[in-house]
């Protein structure tokens, strides 16, 4: 992931661009003292999801056939009040990719596991890889 952040008075924003496998979800949690108020991705910022720790949440799923593709968007929060301090953190963000196919879809442990369940039961092997910062 890589991201770039602007100010400019009591407006942050904050550019994503992420690399990873065909499937990711995406979590933004921005801090109580700041609101998602645009982003590239849609002409609204839809309502926020299930609250978290008080806090709104929007989730984003991103997949497509090409494993090279980058995915990227720009958010802009606002600070509700106060002056704008360029240290505050303003959204936790929250990134999981699904490995459903390749080589990193399991280890050759999760394969040997997965192999000694019962033949009447039917598994699917496949890993995903938790992600969390703090911009």
């Amino acid at each position: 992931m890589k991201i770039i952040q602007s100010s400019e008075g009591n407006k942050r924003q904050v550019q994503f661009l992420f690399n990873g496998p065909t499937q990711l979800t995406i979590v933004l949690s921005p801090n109580s003292n700041y609101n998602l108020t645009s982003w590239s991705l849609l002409a609204q910022v839809p309502k926020s999801g299930v609250p978290w720790n008080d806090r709104n949440t929007y989730f984003i799923y991103f997949g497509r056939g090409n494993e090279n593709h980058q995915f990227g968007f720009t958010c802009e929060f606002t600070k509700n009040s106060g002056d704008d301090d360029i240290g505050d953190p303003v959204v936790d963000v929250q990134l999981v990719g699904f490995f459903l196919y390749g080589t990193n879809m399991a280890t050759a442990e999760f394969i040997d596991f997965a192999n000694r369940f019962p033949s009447w039961t039917d598994t699917m092997i496949w890993s995903a890889v938790l992600k969390q910062y703090t911009v």
